[in-house]
């Protein structure tokens, strides 16, 4: 990516982003002394952040919708499944299992099974971060 642009898709802001915050996003709470250097408040954070992305992206597109219909759809879109679908696409799992620590085998693994936990990390990495995203299927697509 050149120098001084943004990143334009989840996988351009993985690359992006700074040691400190990539280590935190990829560090399970139960792998660390305080809960505070997990992954946990910047999902805290991230979830506002991308709530607020998808908001954006849908409230003109379906100016017919009313409140009620458009936040059903934004739930679908920034859903655990959905987000574990973006976690798995962007390889997620195994940044996870890069990051556990040794003896915490049987754990990461879990942790990676999990539908709803790659989705949280996933969504800590992205939502804290940017957020000039599209809806979960675009980008998946790597689209703009």
């Amino acid at each position: 990516m050149p120098a001084g642009s943004r990143p334009e898709t989840l996988e351009e802001l993985l690359a992006e982003l700074p040691e400190g915050v990539r280590r935190q996003a990829f560090t399970h709470s139960s792998w660390v002394e305080h809960r505070a250097e997990a992954y946990e408040r910047l999902a805290f954070l991230g979830d506002v952040v991308l709530s607020l992305a998808v908001s954006d992206h849908l409230y003109p597109r379906f100016e017919r919708y009313g409140a009620g219909r458009l936040t059903k759809v934004r739930a679908q879109a920034v859903s655990g499944s959905s987000c574990a679908r973006v976690a798995r696409a962007l390889g997620v799992p195994a940044e996870l299992r890069a990051a556990a620590p040794e003896g915490t085998g049987r754990s990461a693994e879990m942790l990676v099974d999990s539908p709803i936990r790659p989705g949280s990390t996933s969504s800590s990495v992205a939502r804290c971060s940017r957020m000039r995203s599209r809806t979960s299927s675009r980008v998946i697509a790597g689209r703009r």
